[in-house]
C-alpha cells in the first residue's frame, strides 16, 4: 500500500513538472517536444542494445591536438597529484562529489557500480528500463540524480590514460578498458538512468577521446570495435534527440561537443560527416549565445560560464586538426575569459553565484577543484595563446596540459569593471589599507526562457578581504532531489540582498523553474574614485506596486549600501540579510556587529538608523549553507528588520577595519 502511495506522489510531481515546463514552451516547441516523444515511443519497443552498433574494426583515430599535448613533459607537481589519486581509484577508492562509492563494487569494476546510488545504496533503473521511463527527477528511493551520473562520466579514465602515454603499462591499458567494457555491460543503449542525458552522453565521449587519443597505438582490434561501437551508440543518441527551444543552454552546447569528437574518433563511420557538421555548427552558435556581448555568461553563473567555455575550448582544440574553414573563431573566446578573471581574487577564487554543481570536461586529479574558475581562465590563454590573460593562481589540473594553459605566478593588475549586459559590478581596490573584492549583481536571473540556473539574487553583494570571503552566498546544494531545500537556495533570503514582506523578488516553481523573475536595470554608476553604483529591479512591482533600489558606494573605510522602496505610498515590512563565511566570528556589540577571523576583528555591520518613516532592529541566526553540491551545513545570517515607508531611503554601513 505504501509502495502504491509512493508511486502516486511520485506521478503528481511529474505532471506537475511537465505543466510547468508548457507554460514556458511556444507553439514550436510545443510541436516538437509532441514529435519527439512519438520518436522515444518508437523506441521503447528496441531491445536490441549493443548489436544494433556491433561494427566491425575500423578507424579509431586520437585527437591530434590533445594527444600531442598530453605527450608533452608532465609537470613533476601535476604528475605526483594524478598519480596519488589514481593509486586510490585503482584500489577501489572513488569519491565523486564528497561521496565514497561502494569499495567492493568499485575495486572489480562490477557492472552493478554504474547503476547504485552511492547515498542510499539503492539500484536505479539499468537494462529493464526504456531510458525515457526513468522518472529521475521525483522519486524518493534515491538521492540527486547527479551523483549516479557522476561516475557515469568516466572522468576518472582521463588521469589513468595521461598516465599511460609516459608508462604504457598493459595493466593500467587493461583497467581501463574493463571499466569502459563493464560500463557497456551494465547500461546497453537507451536503457537505464544513464542513457536520459545528453550532456551526460556527451562528456563520456570526451572521456573516452582521451583514452583513445593516450592509448590508440596500444589497443587491439577487440578493443577498437568496442569504443567504436561506443561511440556510435552515443553519437547515434545525441543525433536524434536535441536539446532545442527552452532547452538549448550548456545541455546543447555538450551535444554539439559530443558530435563533433564521436565524428573524429571514427571517421569512417557512416554519419560522421553530418555529425561532424552538425556539432561544428552548435559549437559556433553557441558561442554567439551562450555569453552576453560584454562576455559574462547568459546562465549567471561564473561556474557555469567556464563549464561552457571550457566545452568550446575542448571543441576547439579538436577541429584544429581538420581544414582551417572548419576550426571555430578562437577569438571570441577573450571576452568570456576575461569576464571570469574579473571575478577572481587574486587567490583564484570566485564567489558562488548562482547554480554550481562543479561540472567540469577534462579532470584530473579526481578531487574537488576550488579554483575551476581560475583554471578555465589559464586554459583560455592557452588555447588564444596570451599569457597576460591568465589569473594570478591556479591548482595543477590534467587541464593545464591539453590546452597548453600558461605560468600563473604573476600578478595582476586590481581594477574595477561593469558589466552592463550581464548585469554586475566588480571593484577590485584597496579600503582602509586592505585588499578589497566586491561584486554587486544588476543582472538578469538566468537565460530565458527558463533561467534555470539563475537564483534570486538581484542586488545583492559578495564581500572579500585579504582573501577571505566575509559575504557569500548560501550556495546550491541539491537540484532534483533538495526539495523545498532547493527553494530555498535559490531564494532571496539566502543570498545578500532585500526582501519585502517575507516574499522573494524572484519565484521559484520546481527545481529549474520560475514562476516570477525579476528584471534588474542599472541606473547610474562611477566607477573611479569613488566607487558608486545605483540599480533597482522590479520584483515586488506586481505584488506591491514598489521597486527595489539599491546604490553601492565606497568611501574612506566603509561599503554604503543605501537602499530605497520606489512606487506608492505606504509602508511595508523588510528584511536585509547578510550571509557570514561560516569560518568566521560574528558578535552583536551594541549597534554594531562585528566579524572576526580567529581573533583578529575584520570588519563591522552597522543597520540604517531609525527614524520616523523606518524603524530597525538587528540579529543573528543560523541559516543553511552549502560549501559544494551535496553539502549542507550552516551558517551566520546577519537579518536587519525593518519597518519602513516608500520614498525612505536607508544606509546599512560595512566598516572595514584598518
Amino acid at each position: 500500500m505504501q509502495f502504491s502511495s509512493d508511486r502516486l506522489a511520485s506521478k503528481i510531481k511529474r505532471y506537475a513538472w511537465y505543466i510547468r515546463r508548457i507554460r514556458s514552451m511556444g507553439p514550436a516547441e510545443i510541436i516538437y517536444r509532441g514529435a519527439q516523444q512519438a520518436r522515444r515511443a518508437r523506441w521503447r519497443l528496441d531491445s536490441t542494445g549493443w548489436i544494433k552498433f556491433d561494427l566491425p574494426d575500423g578507424e579509431l583515430r586520437p585527437l591530434g591536438n590533445v594527444a600531442r599535448a598530453l605527450s608533452c613533459q608532465m609537470p613533476p607537481a601535476l604528475l605526483a597529484a594524478l598519480e596519488e589519486s589514481m593509486r586510490g581509484i585503482e584500489a577501489g577508492r572513488l569519491v565523486l562529489l564528497g561521496v565514497s562509492w561502494p569499495q567492493e563494487l568499485f575495486s572489480c569494476l562490477s557492472p552493478d557500480v554504474w547503476l547504485v546510488d552511492p547515498v542510499t545504496a539503492n539500484p536505479w533503473p539499468g537494462a529493464k528500463t526504456y531510458c525515457f521511463d526513468v522518472e529521475y527527477r521525483h522519486g524518493d528511493r534515491f538521492a540527486d540524480v547527479k551523483f549516479v551520473w557522476e561516475i557515469n562520466r568516466l572522468q576518472f579514465l582521463q588521469a589513468a590514460a595521461a598516465l599511460f602515454i609516459r608508462n604504457p603499462s598493459p595493466d593500467r591499458r587493461d583497467w581501463i578498458m574493463q571499466a569502459i567494457s563493464s560500463w557497456m555491460e551494465a547500461n546497453p543503449p537507451f536503457r537505464g538512468v544513464n542513457w536520459v542525458s545528453g550532456i551526460e552522453i556527451a562528456l563520456r565521449l570526451v572521456s573516452v577521446s582521451i583514452v583513445v587519443s593516450c592509448l590508440s597505438d596500444h589497443l587491439s582490434a577487440e578493443h577498437r570495435r568496442l569504443l567504436r561501437s561506443f561511440v556510435a551508440a552515443h553519437t547515434f543518441w545525441l543525433r536524434q534527440h536535441p536539446s532545442l527551444f527552452s532547452s538549448a543552454n550548456n545541455h546543447r552546447v555538450a551535444e554539439g561537443l559530443g558530435l563533433v569528437v564521436g565524428a573524429l574518433l571514427a571517421p569512417d563511420l557512416e554519419d560522421a560527416a553530418s555529425e561532424l557538421a552538425e556539432g561544428h555548427k552548435v559549437l559556433e552558435w553557441a558561442l554567439q549565445t551562450q555569453f552576453h556581448s560584454d562576455g559574462i555568461g547568459v546562465e549567471q553563473s561564473p561556474s557555469y560560464s567556464s563549464f561552457t567555455l571550457e566545452m568550446l575550448a575542448y571543441g576547439a582544440l579538436a577541429l584544429r586538426d581538420l581544414p582551417s574553414t572548419r576550426n571555430l573563431p578562437e577569438d571570441k573566446f577573450v571576452r568570456p575569459a576575461l569576464a571570469l578573471k574579473a571575478f577572481l581574487d587574486d587567490r583564484g577564487h570566485v564567489p558562488n553565484i548562482g547554480d554550481n554543481d562543479e561540472g567540469r570536461v577534462i579532470v584530473g586529479p579526481i578531487e574537488r577543484e576550488p579554483r575551476y574558475v581560475a583554471s578555465v581562465t589559464a586554459a583560455i590563454a592557452g588555447i588564444v595563446g596570451d599569457p597576460r590573460m591568465a589569473p594570478s593562481s591556479t591548482d595543477a589540473q590534467l587541464r593545464d596540459m591539453v590546452f597548453s594553459s600558461p605560468d600563473c605566478s604573476h600578478s595582476r593588475a586590481r581594477e574595477t569593471m561593469q558589466f552592463a549586459q550581464g548585469g554586475y559590478s566588480v571593484f577590485h581596490g584597496n579600503i582602509a589599507g586592505r585588499e578589497a573584492d566586491i561584486i554587486f549583481d544588476h543582472g538578469p536571473v538566468g537565460f530565458e526562457p527558463l533561467a534555470a540556473h539563475g537564483h534570486a539574487d538581484a542586488l545583492a553583494l559578495w564581500l572579500t578581504i585579504d582573501g577571505t570571503p566575509i559575504f557569500i552566498d548560501a550556495g546550491t546544494y541539491l537540484y532534483h532531489s533538495g526539495g523545498k531545500l532547493r527553494e530555498y537556495f535559490r531564494s532571496s533570503s539566502a543570498h545578500n540582498t532585500l526582501e519585502l514582506v517575507g516574499e522573494s523578488q524572484s519565484k521559484p516553481s520546481g527545481a529549474f523553474n520560475w514562476r516570477h523573475k525579476a528584471s534588474s536595470r542599472l541606473m547610474a554608476s562611477q566607477m573611479d574614485s569613488p566607487f558608486m553604483v545605483r540599480a533597482r529591479h522590479d520584483g515586488y512591482l506586481s505584488t506591491f506596486g514598489l521597486m527595489h533600489e539599491r546604490t553601492i558606494q565606497i568611501q574612506d573605510d566603509s561599503i554604503w549600501v543605501m537602499d530605497c522602496l520606489v512606487g506608492a505610498e505606504r509602508r511595508l515590512d523588510v528584511v536585509i540579510s547578510f550571509l557570514v563565511n561560516p569560518e568566521l566570528r560574528v558578535e552583536i556589540d551594541g549597534a554594531c556587529t562585528l566579524i572576526f577571523e580567529n581573533s583578529s576583528y575584520v570588519a563591522s555591520l552597522l543597520p540604517p538608523s531609525s527614524t520616523p518613516n523606518a524603524d530597525f532592529d538587528m540579529s543573528l541566526s543560523q541559516a543553511p549553507y552549502s560549501r559544494n553540491f551535496g553539502h549542507l551545513g550552516d551558517t551566520t545570517r546577519i537579518q536587519i528588520r525593518g519597518s519602513v515607508r516608500t520614498g525612505t531611503a536607508f544606509t546599512t554601513r560595512i566598516r572595514v577595519s584598518r
